[in-house]
């Protein structure tokens, strides 16, 4: 009798074991991969240089990023202020664009939406870093993050980009 009881809390002490560690690790893990603020990504992307195969930053003067996707409706919904942005960026700073799209789609859709681009590439927002689309940053003549601004933005939000690079 004794040796079925030893056997017994050997089997409790192995489950509560098992039960704690998994419990311990998921807690860990989810707790590790919990998507960031957005003040957080935009935080981690400050003083970050972009690098994307494709794309060179003009040594002369900032650049205006955008990362963003044809498949994104924030995206489309920011579509009327990206073009009148690549007007107003003219002679004064390059205005780039990545998306995840095939070359040739994300040209139409550039195209179509009459946002002029100096630069275009393909790459996935998660190889520059970036967690969502719409995203803009303002990088410096070597490809340094200046400025992040995530999201389709608001008239005031917008307001306060236009400030920002007016000042470029």
């Amino acid at each position: 009798m004794k040796l079925l009881e030893r056997i017994a809390n050997v089997f409790v002490i192995v489950g509560i074991a098992v039960f704690l560690t998994t419990a311990v690790h998921n807690h860990l893990w989810k707790s590790n991969n919990q998507p960031k603020s957005p003040a957080a990504a935009a935080e981690a992307l400050r003083g970050k240089t972009i690098q994307v195969s494709g794309l060179s930053f003009p040594r002369r003067r900032a650049s205006v990023l955008l990362v963003i996707s044809t498949s994104c409706h924030f995206c489309q919904e920011s579509l009327p202020f990206y073009r009148a942005l690549s007007g107003d960026l003219k002679g004064k700073a390059d205005l780039l664009a990545v998306l995840p799209q095939p070359q040739q789609e994300a040209t139409a859709f550039l195209t179509a939406a009459q946002v002029e681009v100096t630069q275009l590439a393909t790459a996935s927002p998660a190889q520059l870093g970036v967690t969502g689309t719409p995203t803009m940053l303002l990088l410096d003549p070597n490809g340094k993050v200046q400025e992040v601004w995530l999201g389709h933005l608001n008239e005031a939000q917008q307001a306060q980009v236009l400030s920002r690079l007016a000042q470029l």
